[in-house]
């Protein structure tokens, strides 16, 4: 069995994430749990992909 990420990618070309449009491989493993509930509950809810990876830059360091 597929999981929703993987069933709704397979119809995309890129590797964009059908919930939050970052790349999948991108995303760590809270982050693929997180994409898979909100596809397959039908959420409208915001993004927790960390900042480097919604803005394709490194955190500024601290």
């Amino acid at each position: 069995m597929n999981s929703p990420i993987a069933e709704a990618v397979e119809t995309r070309s890129s590797n964009a994430c059908p919930a939050c449009s970052h790349p999948l491989d991108g995303h760590d493993t809270l982050g693929n749990r997180y994409c898979t509930a909100t596809i397959s509950s039908h959420l409208d809810r915001g993004c927790i992909c960390p900042r480097e990876v919604r803005t394709g830059k490194p955190d500024a360091k601290r």
